[in-house]
């Protein structure tokens, strides 16, 4: 099937701020996803990371990069989101406030009184935090197109659903702040109309010209601490901001002119502008000041949708290697995602990774996407969650799952035809 000629590493994506891993929690994952030293994609909030122009809150990130480095996994730093004090003290991501399902569709200007007919319909597909998110979500979108309701890209029935489901398990800032009940929160309940305000749309999320401006200075000056204190720790640095195509994670995107918004070119002007390369230009000005043993590679500009990757070719010659995301859409999968990747790839002469995926089968995806022979061949895939791989990961468990096992088979029989073994 391979040939011989591929070889491929596996990693996993993992956020500091969630529940802390254990060293051996982190040594059996590497173990199935060798035999070549794992990846592991971490970073977290900027939001977090820096939470006021003056402090920092690295505690998290330093303990998961030592007991990653200990057991044998290779560094890929890439933060997302930006603090609000970084753009005049209003959050240009929604990722750095509180939001909820509501948010989403505030969005994606569904008009509120549509809100609970989109709720009916999500509730028809029975959204529960145990069933897979990737088949929910495809049901709820089709079922929302089939309304006239949200017609939208996949991703945002992705989102929607995945802040549902957390609503269900979680008692956050749309529950009860006061004494938290897990009362589930849907909009429009007489129960929860002060928490309701609290999911209200944002007013400066509302249109381009009302979008808080990131000051680049900020982001070079975080770039520059992170480089600093995790230089001689990373293989690979991140260019910013996680992807940058999708509007949940980067709003500018619902206005971008490209695609018929009346925000003019937001990736050019705005995303890259503003962001990438402020943040990336302050780790270079540490790196090449650093006298290092290895230097730091850098990789980016981790899209979601192939259509976009070309958009950033301004930035194609700070990255060494192109990081993407293959989930693939309602129109085309993942695999004609990934050979789109792979073309573009090929064009800008540079290698290509895939840096974020899930499935409930990834071994199987992973076989298919060997299967397909794409030139360039992908260097890596990152899955997204731990647990697919090892059950019960991030609560100190250390079983593999029946899919960790067939993923330890299949990195063995492709990278194992290639391993030299010294005595």
């Amino acid at each position: 099937m391979h040939g011989g000629q591929v070889t491929i590493i596996g990693g996993i994506c993992r956020n500091p701020f969630d529940s802390e891993l254990t060293t051996e929690e982190l040594r059996v994952l590497a173990n199935i996803l060798g035999p070549r030293p794992p990846l592991l994609r971490t970073g977290g909030s900027l939001a977090k990371l820096f939470p006021t122009a003056t402090t920092t809150n690295f505690d998290a990130l330093d303990t998961l990069i030592e007991r990653a480095l200990s057991t044998g996994w290779r560094i890929l730093l890439g933060p997302v989101d930006v603090p609000a004090w970084a753009s005049g003290g209003k959050a240009a991501c929604v990722c750095s406030v509180e939001g909820s399902s509501c948010q989403v569709l505030a969005q994606w200007h569904v008009p509120e009184e549509r809100w609970l007919a989109c709720y009916a319909a999500m509730l028809a597909a029975n959204p529960d935090s145990t069933s897979d998110l990737d088949a929910q979500s495809r049901i709820v979108n089709v079922l929302l197109g089939a309304e006239g309701l949200l017609v939208a890209p996949y991703g945002i029935a992705w989102h929607f659903v995945d802040n549902y489901r957390r609503e269900l398990t979680s008692a956050l800032a749309w529950d009860n702040p006061e004494a938290p009940d897990g009362h589930v929160h849907v909009w429009g309940d007489p129960r929860f109309v002060e928490q309701d305000k609290l999911s209200a749309p944002r007013p400066w999320l509302l249109s381009a010209a009302a979008m808080p401006h990131i000051d680049p200075k900020a982001m070079q000056y975080m770039g520059e601490a992170l480089a600093d204190r995790y230089a001689d720790s990373v293989d690979f640095f991140g260019v910013g901001l996680n992807e940058p195509d999708i509007a949940l994670s980067n709003p500018l995107i619902a206005f971008d002119g490209v695609n018929g918004g009346d925000g003019g070119d937001t990736i050019r002007d705005r995303t890259l502008a503003e962001h990438v390369v402020p943040f990336t230009t302050g780790l270079r000005n540490i790196l090449k000041q650093a006298p290092l043993l290895r230097v730091p590679r850098f990789i980016g500009p981790e899209v979601a949708y192939p259509g976009t990757l070309p958009r950033f070719s301004p930035i194609f010659d700070r990255v060494d290697v192109t990081g993407v995301h293959t989930y693939g859409s309602v129109e085309e999968s993942s695999y004609a995602h990934a050979a789109q990747y792979a073309a573009q790839a090929k064009a800008a002469r540079l290698p290509w990774g895939v840096s974020e995926f899930d499935s409930p089968d990834m071994t199987g995806w992973l076989r298919g996407l060997l299967a397909l022979n794409l030139d360039p061949a992908p260097l890596f895939f990152i899955g997204n969650e731990g647990y697919r791989f090892v059950d019960g990961f991030g609560q100190g468990e250390t079983k593999a799952t029946a899919d960790g096992e067939a993923m330890r088979a299949l990195l063995l029989e492709v990278n194992g035809k290639r391993r030299v073994v010294r005595s």
